[in-house]
């Protein structure tokens, strides 16, 4: 029997549903007619912002080191790797020092013959100066001798001749003294080159930093020029982004922009405009100089936000907003009841939306 009665109310129920007032009743339900369910109203209002560019880039740092050798040698060892702190000075690439600790012993045996030959020179030069100083004086003495007819003038000519040719043998020891000095500089040079070739044997680090790359192995050949290791300091970091040509005049260097990051945004300022155009983009170069305080990696994908024009943009409550799967509504109230609208919207933070499109100015949405 209870069942029996369960029958008929269920019966009853479908047949008042489909009747003209069961339909109308279930049509102001699903959109809260009569009910009270809306309890606030929304006057929808556009404001005018800004807009912004959006450019990609990514984080890099403001001056990094691409250290090579100056000279071709065999490495003997790295004690660092990708990702060493090192403080600067620190030892990154120590190179063999065989060949080169040969020619700077070579070069100093040929410095030091070049000095003695410079001493022995130099002893040669002053003794033939002291005896032509004596022919000197025995010239003179000659010549007043011969002037008083106490002297011949074949014992003139001899003398004379004796002069001249310590004057000769004088001249040519002063020409080997310059020469050996000549010896000692080149000597010198080639020592302070071989000099330079042992400090080059150790490459160090020219400021604090962080290894980011490292680009061989000990036991490789290191060829003079090739980049053995990248040095960068990650407290000065900089985005890595272009601007396209039409907003070239709106930028400026020390302009502060915002960068946006998939977590956070930075503050940061143009430090260097290219002032060619990359043919291939239409863009110009852009480094930006991000604040201290912004925690994001090198390599860090972002985005540059560049001042726009000013625009006009709808922002309503994010609680006004109902989602099904991925489609957005909102109720309007509009002169036959409400309506559900769908809407396109874009996250602005926790309590507003942008809409993009679906709600214009002075419409009213209920929650």
């Amino acid at each position: 029997m209870p069942q029996i009665i369960g029958l008929l109310l269920l019966v009853s129920v479908l047949i008042w549903q489909l009747s003209p007032k069961g339909v109308d009743a279930l049509a102001k339900e699903s959109t809260g007619l009569g009910q009270g369910v809306f309890s606030t109203e929304y006057v929808v209002k556009a404001v005018s912002v800004m807009d912004s560019v959006v450019e990609p880039g990514a984080v890099g740092t403001l001056y990094p080191a691409r250290l090579s050798s100056r000279i071709s040698s065999l490495i003997q060892s790295m004690p660092v790797d990708v990702g060493s702190w090192v403080k600067v000075g620190d030892p990154l690439v120590i190179l063999d020092t065989e060949q080169t600790r040969i020619l700077y012993r070579r070069a100093l045996s040929e410095l030091q013959r070049a000095e003695f030959a410079h001493q022995q020179s130099q002893q040669q030069a002053e003794s033939i100066n002291a005896g032509l100083n004596f022919a000197k004086m025995e010239l003179q003495r000659t010549e007043a001798l011969v002037k008083q007819k106490l002297a011949s003038e074949e014992a003139l000519d001899e003398i004379r001749s004796r002069y001249l040719q310590l004057d000769s043998a004088h001249q040519a020891a002063l020409k080997g003294v310059s020469q050996t000095l000549a010896q000692i500089s080149v000597a010198n040079e080639a020592l302070k080159e071989t000099e330079l070739q042992l400090q080059w044997c150790i490459i160090t680090a020219p400021f604090d930093g962080l290894i980011t790359a490292r680009m061989a192995h000990p036991g490789e050949m290191a060829i003079m020029g090739q980049p053995l290791v990248v040095l960068e300091n990650p407290q000065q970091k900089i985005l890595l982004s272009s601007i396209r040509s039409q907003f070239f005049q709106k930028i400026g260097l020390g302009d502060s922009l915002k960068a946006k990051f998939l977590e956070q945004e930075c503050l940061g300022e143009v430090i260097e405009i290219s002032p060619s155009l990359n043919p291939s983009t239409q863009t110009f170069g852009l480094k930006v100089l991000l604040s201290k305080d912004c925690g994001v990696a090198l390599g860090t994908f972002g985005h540059l936000l560049i001042p726009g024009s000013q625009k006009s943009v709808v922002r309503i409550p994010k609680n006004f907003v109902t989602t099904s799967g991925n489609i957005t509504m909102v109720n309007v109230k509009g002169p036959n009841g409400v309506d559900k609208r769908m809407i396109r919207i874009a996250d602005l933070d926790n309590q507003k939306v942008l809409v993009l499109d679906g709600l214009k100015e002075n419409e009213v949405i209920l929650k």
